[in-house]
């Protein structure tokens, strides 16, 4: 009999611990969860009826030191970690750790020795070790079957959005580290557990004037055999996720999502060899797997590492991960902290010198501060020195991207009029950066203006598109008033929202002044980077045979000046600015991209207008062949149907022989070159033939782009490099 309790209900217990529970009571029944701790009752009581079971909620730990579980699962936040498990642990209470182990070395010896003089168990939940790729990745290491390793690079990252219910893991009073320890553990822990302890040459991070928490790192370091290595993270930039380790003979490839499959390759053999775990492999006795190993995801490894667990509380076995073990990848970290650098952001303009005065009496805050243009908006203003900025996001979740500014973190919804009046209580100018769905878009800006009025703001800068115009700038300037194109439901909802805030400008004394972007690009733009690096990497990127195209471009460090601009300008009320700064050809500017990836520009397919249309219907057709394939997999769809007359329900019976004579009955299918992907917004921008005309930015602003094109470019090369997308 196992009596279990489980300290912390938040999102990590209902999306992995739940499932893991299930599975370990169907394979021993004597596993009993006899109480659930949550400070918000109604969080233990959620994960109560996940469990379907009737289990005591509390939501004070401390009542479980009366022995009513025999062992505990914490799944705290980071910061309470070692403090609550070393409390259970001196009660002589057994307990599994969610990692990281601790924040600091004094807090993992404390665990040590709290478990040495209780005799109860500790085990941390580096569940990584478990999975079958890179046990057999660390036997092939180990066993230098590809010679001595060379050297070895890390690329680990993506946009985070674990669900949050506090603001701890980007508050920088509580929680002593981001991505490198938050996510970075795992990373670490493997890299110790396969190549042994690393020296650390160089250690770098993004915390901007020392404050916060870093959403990116860079590392350097040394194996123990000499071999050089790079580690990569990010809270914020979805990197490549893939290891790659090179060896005198060879070299292996795991992409870090994988938990059964790598590949590997030998230098003098132009050939890579995939390898899955799993039966189907083809695996025997002699191979250097040792065993066949079945179909085997995350939750098996999670699973398991729990159940060694459980074991060794019953001396049935000896833990896969102790305190002295997940100690090793605390002490690298902390070593990293205490040796922090800046990162050299050399793809970065510099931000210039203001008087420190200047933005020191006013409050601003900036909605939509977690997306491109917000995010980097309000990094300037750290870089700048500005005291007073309340960066707010929809979530928590969405706080990562401006976690290293140190900016108290807000959480505001622009359907909330009520969240945005307290936000903006006290503040002089408000940035609307946020988007959305339409709702998000028209009914957001209504209650921001309603918000900034009952609030007092003086100033509410509106981030629109120069999309408001369509496709065609021909006789548009800044007052123009809007056109969009039916079909485009992005540009038709801020055009509803540009006639919201024309209307309160004749209604309200604020100042309301609106920034009209076309095409933002530069680093870590979503859309107009790393998208158009995919699309010509995976084949799908086209050109159209229009010579006069005009891509009116504008450069995001340039976007972030001219925002600033605005914001200062005295002449400028309830004005509004189109904005652009460069203007290539498209061919130009995605040729640029072909050259950072060595890839030929008459690679690059080109279309007519008449050839992309026809094709965009043929992708219509497509998408709703597949919606359909989707809609008759889902049993009540099914059951639907089967329940119709069969006159009715003929025509869905139809469609799924037809379905099945189009796919045919067996032989090997060559693979096809990818066809370029036709996207209607892309393809209208393409046939964009005129210069977007910005003339408030001239004559109210003085503006002048800091950054010019081929500067533009450069920078983004070396920011695609840093991180691993380039060479």
């Amino acid at each position: 009999m196992s009596n279990i309790a489980v300290v912390g209900c938040g999102a990590v217990t209902e999306l992995m611990y739940v499932d893991a529970i299930r599975r370990l009571k169907q394979q021993d029944p004597g596993i009993n969860i006899t109480a659930l701790v949550d400070r918000n009752i109604e969080s233990a009581n959620k994960i109560a009826a996940a469990l379907g079971q009737e289990t005591g909620c509390l939501t004070d730990y401390e009542k479980l030191f009366d022995k009513r579980a025999d062992s505990v699962i914490i799944t705290l936040p980071n910061f309470l970690h070692a403090r609550v498990a070393s409390e259970f642990l001196k009660h002589g209470i057994n307990v599994f750790l969610e990692k990281p182990m601790g924040t600091s070395i004094a807090e993992c010896d404390d665990l040590i020795k709290a478990s040495a003089d209780s005799g109860a168990v500790l085990a941390i939940n580096h569940f990584r070790r478990r999975y079958p790729s890179l046990q057999v990745i660390r036997n092939l290491i180990q066993n230098n079957v590809f010679g001595r390793m060379t050297g070895f690079n890390v690329y680990e990252g993506r946009k985070y959005d674990w669900p949050l219910s506090s603001h701890w893991l980007f508050d920088s009073s509580i929680n002593k580290g981001g991505t490198l320890i938050h996510n970075g553990c795992h990373t670490i822990d493997i890299l110790i557990w396969m190549l042994g302890e690393m020296e650390i040459l160089d250690y770098r991070d993004d915390l901007i004037k020392g404050k916060g928490i870093e959403s990116d790192c860079d590392i350097t370091v040394r194996a123990k055999d000499g071999a050089p290595g790079k580690i990569r993270m990010s809270f914020v930039t979805r990197l490549k996720n893939r290891h790659f380790y090179e060896f005198e003979k060879g070299w292996i490839a795991w992409n870090s999502d994988d938990v059964t499959g790598f590949e590997f390759g030998y230098w003098d053999i132009p050939s890579v060899q995939k390898v899955n775990l799993e039966p189907s492999a083809g695996m025997n006795s002699k191979s250097l797997f040792k065993k066949p190993i079945r179909n085997f995801s995350l939750m098996d490894s999670f699973t398991e590492l729990i159940d060694n667990f459980l074991k060794s509380t019953r001396k049935e076995a000896g833990l896969y991960v102790d305190g002295h073990d997940a100690k090793r990848s605390i002490e690298f970290i902390d070593k990293c902290y205490s040796s922090r650098k800046p990162i050299i952001k050399s793809w970065k303009a510099p931000t210039g010198q203001v008087p420190a005065d200047t933005y020191n009496k006013e409050t601003i805050a900036v909605l939509g501060a977690s997306g491109f243009i917000g995010s980097n908006l309000v990094q300037r203003m750290a870089e700048l020195g500005f005291n007073n900025v309340r960066p707010a996001v929809r979530n928590y979740s969405k706080g990562a991207a401006i976690c290293q500014t140190g900016y108290p973190l807000h959480v505001a919804d622009v359907k909330d009029k009520q969240s945005l009046i307290k936000l903006f209580t006290g503040c002089s100018t408000v940035y609307h950066c946020a988007v959305g769905d339409e709702e998000t878009m028209v009914s957001g800006i209504s209650n921001c203006i309603d918000a900034a009025v009952a609030a007092n703001v003086k100033q509410l800068i509106y981030i629109s598109t120069a999309r408001v115009f369509g496709y065609d700038y021909t006789n548009i300037n800044d007052a123009s008033s809007p056109k969009p194109p039916q079909w485009n439901s992005y540009a038709l909802s801020k055009t509803s929202a540009e006639k919201i805030i024309e209307d309160a400008r004749a209604k309200y004394s604020i100042d309301i002044r609106m920034v009209r972007p076309c095409v933002v690009w530069g680093p870590n733009s979503a859309l107009w980077t790393l998208n158009i690096m995919n699309k010509i990497i995976s084949g799908k990127m086209f050109l159209l045979d229009e010579p006069q195209s005009v891509s009116n471009l504008i450069y995001i460090d340039n976007l972030i000046d001219i925002l600033l601009l605005v914001k200062d300008n005295t002449k400028a009320r309830n004005a509004n600015f189109n904005v652009a700064d460069f203007n290539p050809s498209w061919k130009e500017f995605i040729g640029a991209f072909c050259g950072m990836l060595d890839v030929p520009l008459g690679n690059i397919p080109t279309v007519s207008w008449e050839e992309a249309n026809e094709s965009l219907k043929k992708s219509y057709a497509a998408m709703a062949k597949k919606a359909f394939n989707e809609v008759i997999k889902v049993q009540e769809v099914k059951d639907l149907i089967l329940s119709l007359p069969y006159s009715k329900r003929y025509v869905a019976k139809r469609r799924e022989r037809l379905d099945r004579k189009m796919q045919g009955t067996g032989g090997e299918v060559k693979p096809e070159r990818p066809k370029p992907e036709i996207e209607k917004s892309f393809l209208h921008l393409q046939n964009c033939r005129t210069v977007l005309k910005c003339e408030n930015l001239r004559t109210l602003l003085k503006y002048e782009p800091r950054v010019d094109y081929q500067s533009a470019i450069c920078r983004t090369r070396e920011w695609l490099a840093f991180n691993g997308f380039i060479k």
